[in-house]
């Protein structure tokens, strides 16, 4: 779980930061200016992702397990969470006052429901995984959210391609960071072989059109 989990929050990690920086430039840039608020609700919807979705090896247990009644509990209590609260929040607040809603919602009952569920159910020394996990990968997520604030701040993005340019920038800056600060003997090798088949399919593909 561990492992697997590092592997995928590197990866979620990347494009909820890189959201959450550059992600209202982007809807701007593609839909316009009147589509600026979905830039908000959308970061209420994915933030506890950073959490969920690097724990699917326990999700998988579950079911393994015949356990599955237990995400239904949480599915049902994000649920009544999320409706009872966007019911007040969006008088007030429209499509935000849902999204916080919802953002609760999924909180409770997907991160700190399951959680319990994980450690208590299944035996899974929940707090190691964290400590692992997103407490020793925390400083190449923060100096990334550092660097890509500060190049968003002062290189603000006039067209998709200067966008897109940018956004190949802070991915090499972040697989550096990564690479340097957080990643183990073990993600090296992983990703140092995956380079290299890329690097040999495309050679040969080279070598096919020569």
């Amino acid at each position: 779980m561990i492992k697997v989990g590092r592997i995928q929050l590197m990866l979620v990690g990347l494009l909820i930061i890189g959201f959450i920086i550059m992600g209202k430039e982007f809807m701007i840039l593609w839909m316009g200016e009147s589509f600026s608020v979905s830039y908000y609700v959308t970061i209420l919807l994915i933030l506890p992702c950073i959490i969920t979705l690097t724990q699917d090896i326990a999700n998988t247990t579950l079911v393994a397990l015949n356990k599955i009644r237990y995400r239904a509990y949480a599915y049902i209590t994000v649920a009544v969470i999320s409706f009872s609260l966007s019911v007040v929040l969006s008088r007030k607040w429209g499509a935000i006052g849902s999204g916080i809603a919802i953002f609760i919602g999924n909180v409770i009952g997907h991160v700190i429901l399951m959680n319990i569920v994980y450690n208590k159910v299944l035996k899974i020394n929940i707090f190691r995984f964290f400590k692992e996990n997103h407490i020793k990968m925390c400083v190449p997520l923060i100096l990334f959210a550092v660097v890509a604030s500060i190049l968003q701040y002062f290189f603000p993005a006039k067209s998709m391609f200067l966008f897109l340019v940018k956004v190949c920038i802070l991915c090499v800056i972040y697989f550096i960071l990564m690479w340097n600060t957080a990643l183990n003997d073990y993600e090296k090798n992983l990703f140092s072989e995956l380079l290299n088949k890329i690097f040999q399919v495309f050679g040969r593909n080279l070598n096919v059109q020569r």
